[in-house]
């Protein structure tokens, strides 16, 4: 680095002011340590190797009445940052501490993008309230399992379509009821529980049960949607998922495996 001495009344506050001078650093390594280079017009303070005027090395540096710290002081004596400036620009990356007893805070701000690499296990533990904002897209890709878990109720809003692949098998164990609501263009509404539970209220009775080989549900409709004669056998699905009543083929559909009749009278 070269720099512009105060007393040097010939210096042209350039490149020739002054010889190359070394710059100190918190720790320097081979390849590896902190550096922090002093950008142009900053105040530095410079020492001298056995006190030779040629051979000096700026050993810190300091703020001034150009260039004040990043936040008023003394209403932030408890606050320490570590803050940069875009070069060339208006933005700042920055790592801050406040110490301030009841507002004790790490904040962490990035002008652009932020990455974070960990090469073996992560933990996180969040005491109280988390909320996380991801304005345009989220992609998340996890190379193994997966498990969550939700202490209480669980809520999500989708704004419009959803759509799940699965490769192979799905589960589903539902204690008590399963209710599915469909929009006003949906045939009809249902209510299905475990095959193993009585219908759940009067005026329901059994539509039939679906199996596609590894799981077995019935399904409960209405019972004025239904005729009495054919309220099991002609709303059955066999385990090929092909409708077996073929005087009614518009009460009986096997579209995205799912009981649908006709419209409610």
């Amino acid at each position: 680095m070269k720099v512009q001495f105060p007393w040097d009344r010939e210096g042209r506050h350039d490149e020739h002011s002054s010889c190359w001078i070394r710059g100190s650093q918190k720790i320097a390594g081979a390849l590896w340590g902190h550096m922090a280079i002093p950008r142009i017009g900053q105040e530095v303070i410079i020492s001298n190797f056995d006190s030779d005027p040629d051979q000096p090395v700026i050993t810190g540096r300091s703020f001034n009445a150009n260039q004040r710290p990043p936040y008023e002081l003394p209403r932030h004596k408890t606050r320490m940052p570590l803050k940069s400036q875009t070069h060339k620009g208006e933005g700042f990356n920055e790592l801050r501490f406040e110490d301030e007893a009841g507002q004790e805070e790490i904040f962490i701000h990035a002008q652009e993008d932020q990455n974070n690499i960990v090469n073996h296990d992560e933990t996180t533990f969040v005491g109280h309230d988390r909320k996380e904002q991801v304005d345009p897209d989220e992609v998340i890709d996890i190379g193994h399992d997966r498990t969550e878990t939700v202490g209480n109720d669980e809520r999500v809003t989708i704004g419009q379509d959803r759509r799940h692949d699965i490769d192979r098998d799905d589960y589903l164990t539902i204690e008590r009821n399963h209710t599915i609501t469909t929009g006003k263009t949906a045939p009809n509404r249902w209510a299905t529980t475990a095959a193993t539970r009585p219908p759940p209220t009067t005026g329901w009775r059994l539509a039939g049960t679906w199996s596609n080989g590894w799981r077995a549900m019935r399904c409960w409709k209405r019972a004025s949607q239904l005729s009495s004669a054919r309220a099991l056998s002609s709303y059955r699905l066999a385990k090929s998922s092909a409708c077996t009543a073929p005087a009614e083929p518009s009460r009986c559909t096997t579209e995205a495996s799912h009981w649908r009749g006709s419209p409610s009278p």
